[in-house]
């Protein structure tokens, strides 16, 4: 029996059998292009990464920083989401996780207080970013590096959300090894 035979044996059930085939196919494809639609559509709405994206959250990461070293409060407050959440160094002296803005804003405040106290005018801080890394991941980019301060090793991580077109801190870590006793 050769192949020929068996296939043309019952063309019923190879009909059938050939029309759920392209049946399941056309329904995949639909279903295919339905998600991508609606993946794109989505993406586009929550502000997805573009191709100049990498350089505006390396143009907010130096404002953030700027302002910061400048205490200028309004703009550095600026750059934090509502429900933005914070780890501090140990110099800050709180353990926990700051919560949302308001919580994160009175950490800071005592923080930028402290050193206008210490200092006439600005800069108030030196903040030399060293091994920068930006990392894009559609519409959230990360950015870390790291400080030398005498006797400590500092580590920054902030999380950004693309909204409205900019970028805004939605998570910041920053944390300390302490390199001499």
């Amino acid at each position: 029996m050769d192949n020929a035979h068996i296939f043309n044996a019952d063309p019923f059930v190879d009909l059938t059998y050939m029309s759920n085939i392209n049946w399941q196919k056309k329904a995949f494809t639909v279903l295919y292009l339905v998600f991508l639609m609606t993946g794109r559509s989505l993406s586009q709405s929550n502000g997805a990464a573009g191709a100049g994206d990498s350089v505006a959250l390396r143009q907010t990461a130096d404002s953030f920083i700027s302002a910061l070293s400048m205490l200028d409060w309004d703009h550095f407050t600026a750059f934090f989401d509502d429900s933005a959440t914070a780890f501090f160094p140990p110099s800050a002296k709180f353990a926990g996780r700051a919560n949302n803005k308001t919580e994160i804003e009175s950490i800071f405040k005592r923080f930028f207080d402290k050193v206008r106290n210490e200092k006439s005018h600005g800069p108030y801080l030196t903040i030399i970013p060293k091994s920068l890394k930006i990392q894009l991941f559609g519409a959230i980019g990360i950015v870390t590096f790291v400080l030398e301060d005498p006797g400590t090793f500092g580590r920054r991580t902030l999380v950004l959300a693309k909204r409205n077109n900019s970028w805004v801190v939605v998570h910041l870590h920053a944390s300390g090894i302490v390199t001499s006793e």
